[in-house]
């Protein structure tokens, strides 16, 4: 495995963007369906990735069995999982 984030469900992906610069983090990919859609956001600092989502289901108390947030993995191979 060659790195892997947390997913955070966040209810306003714009503050928390503003709030995460504040640590030194930059916006590395930003995704919407649509124009209403929630967004999903791939920040960066160095080595440390943060992933924040604002589909209901990303990273909240739902996405995992035990209620921890939701994890990115990117395997040696390079794909996405």
């Amino acid at each position: 495995m060659e790195g892997m984030a947390p997913i955070l469900h966040v209810a306003d992906a714009r503050a928390s963007i503003a709030w995460y610069a504040q640590l030194g983090f930059e916006v590395e990919s930003e995704h919407t369906f649509g124009p209403d859609w929630p967004l999903y956001v791939r920040l960066r600092r160095g080595s440390a990735q943060l992933h924040l989502s604002e589909h209901r289901l990303d990273g909240g108390p739902r996405a995992m069995p035990n209620g921890g947030p939701g994890w990115w993995k990117r395997d040696g191979d390079g794909r996405d999982r």
